[in-house]
């Protein structure tokens, strides 16, 4: 890159263009984490409406599918369109992440079933597929972009803060849903409870209003300076973008042209960069072996916790379980036998009263219980990252917050009983730390990193491909620990959650600091503490980037890597 560009992007002062970039990015975050943690409120309310016959619960393999799939398809979206932001450019499939989140948002809204065709789960569960693929797509795409904007100084924060509107989505799901209950309060205790079928439709539909509002400007987002100058080769069109980023103009600028001399990726050349010379001594593979493994042990404790949170807060007794009186068979074909929903409004329940009232109260906790936790922790959490993330350091929040679950979740699992006994709101609160220190924590920071420590050139893949392996843990946690939590109960769960932190912690040392650094020396220079216990026992890695730029520049590479160093 051209040291001109280079130059006014890290010294860039934040001003209204960085803040409009966050908002692109930050609205589709907010999105994400609405809509993949809205299904833990909206799933009590389908038990309701839809399984009578089995006292308001859901069929466990309907839960884990309608929990899961979501988590299935955004793992295929981060590699497929981390692939693509790097093959084609970051603004070129950025939109349309955005318009396949919308579609299948919407479709969620109108799941149902027919009498001879597929049921209403499994048609939620299609959409929750489409859905989960572009959320996926928003991970690698809006990290690169929001990296590639930001200035040395505060790249840290810049990203995490795109990250950190997840906070919102998660207490927004939260209070959408009591509002919505609240309005339907008279109509389920008095009329049907059934209307509950309404309340969990229109809470998911809710999450298609902010990105919405994101299509115009994200559509006026130009490709990235580094991008364009990198892989694109065109010194004109990445520093008419780093001029725009300079005089903080107030619209973005709109650039469809493309390059003839694009430097594009190719499997040859991601297998060199991640292979070369050995894989002991490639320094990007053990760098990759550390953001996909925290991410991935960080995500099945984090996910676990969050999809699972209303049965935890019913397992300590702050929201119990209710008995439904059994389904009345109207029809032949809304008998319980058939395994088919029941419609609602069709006079099914005898459930009125102060049964309607049980009903209502539980669906009510369920939100409130949610909020709660997201205002005590999860939200303050990712804003202290924000805060904190260049005079900390990334590395070291991350050893901090892996250490303070560990500690948190160990005590909750030996003590739960006596923890109960004294109050469970004292239970809440611990729990809610959890979600504090993960977010002030490795939630954050496994995030953030990935992004800075690969090249131009692969950084959009090879984020994808870290937060694939942080959805495959959530994965595990939404499926291995769904079962776990039904049959081990809360105690042996939070153990081994425990004991998954833990883990996370001890491979956190693959991963390098780049507090302060460049962009572009993080990406080709950092080391982490498995990479300097290397250097100490005379193994030194190697970085193969340097090597072809030196090879490009016709320098020895040793000479290259000195210049870069310099340059740092």
């Amino acid at each position: 890159m051209s040291n001109r560009v280079r130059e006014e992007l890290n010294t860039a002062k934040f001003g209204w263009f960085h803040i409009k970039a966050i908002l692109v990015a930050g609205i589709g975050f907010y999105t994400d984490a609405y809509d993949l943690f809205i299904i833990g409120i909206a799933k009590p309310m389908m038990a309701i409406v839809y399984y009578p016959h089995l006292n308001g619960k859901l069929n466990r393999n309907d839960d884990l599918w309608i929990t899961g799939v979501a988590l299935v398809g955004t793992l295929i979206g981060q590699v497929f369109f981390g692939f693509l932001g790097d093959y084609l450019g970051r603004k070129k499939v950025y939109l349309l992440t955005l318009l396949i989140m919308i579609t299948a948002t919407i479709g969620q809204c109108f799941a149902a079933s027919t009498v001879k065709g597929i049921g209403m789960v499994a048609e939620l569960c299609i959409w929750r597929f489409i859905l989960g693929i572009g959320i996926g797509g928003d991970y690698p795409l809006s990290a690169t972009i929001a990296s590639e904007y930001s200035s040395s100084k505060w790249r840290g924060a810049f990203v995490a803060s795109v990250f950190a509107m997840q906070g919102f989505g998660i207490l927004s799901a939260a209070i959408v849903s009591v509002v919505t209950i609240s309005c339907f309060k008279n109509s389920i205790i008095n009329y049907d409870i059934n209307y509950l079928d309404y309340v969990w439709r229109i809470i998911i539909g809710f999450g298609a209003i902010p990105t919405v509002l994101t299509i115009y400007l994200r559509s006026r987002l130009p490709e990235t300076p580094r991008f364009s100058q990198d892989v694109e080769r065109d010194e004109a069109k990445a520093l008419k973008n780093t001029m725009a980023v300079k005089a903080n103009e107030a619209d973005f600028v709109e650039d469809y042209t493309v390059s003839s001399k694009m430097d594009r990726i190719s499997a040859k050349s991601l297998h060199r960069y991640m292979t070369f010379p050995s894989i002991l001594r490639n320094r990007n593979l053990w760098v990759l072996f550390g953001t996909a493994s925290t991410w991935f042990l960080l995500d099945i404790a984090f996910y676990s916790q969050n999809l699972f949170l209303p049965n935890i807060l019913e397992g300590i007794g702050y929201n119990p379980s209710i008995n439904l009186p059994a389904a009345k068979c109207v029809k032949a074909h809304n008998c319980p036998q058939y395994n088919l929903p029941i419609p609602p409004f069709g006079g099914n329940y005898t459930c009125t009263g102060k049964c309607a009232e049980q009903v209502y109260d539980k669906m009510f906790k369920t939100a409130a219980g949610n909020a709660i936790t997201a205002c005590l922790g999860t939200v303050p959490g990712y804003w202290f990252t924000v805060a904190f993330i260049d005079t900390i350091g990334r590395v070291r929040i991350q050893y901090m917050g892996f250490t303070i679950m560990t500690v948190i979740l160990i005590i909750l699992a030996a003590a739960i009983t006596q923890i109960k006994a004294v109050s469970v709101w004292l239970f809440i609160v611990m729990y809610a730390l959890t979600f504090f220190f993960a977010n002030f924590g490795p939630n954050a920071t496994t995030f953030v990193t990935p992004v800075e420590l690969f090249t131009t050139k692969y950084r959009s893949t090879l984020h994808g491909i870290s937060a694939a392996c942080g959805k495959a843990g959530a994965i595990v946690g939404a499926f291995g620990f769904g079962q776990l939590f039904l049959s081990a109960g809360i105690s042996t769960t939070l153990a081994i959650l425990a004991a998954t932190n833990f883990l996370g912690l001890c491979c956190t040392i693959f991963v390098p600091e780049t507090k302060g650094m460049h962009l572009e020396d993080a990406a080709l220079h950092s080391k982490s503490h498995f990479g300097q216990m290397l250097s100490s026992c005379g193994i030194e890695q190697v970085n193969p980037a340097i090597e072809d730029m030196a090879a490009e520049n016709n320098t020895p590479a040793v000479a290259g890597l000195k210049e870069q160093k310099l340059e740092a």
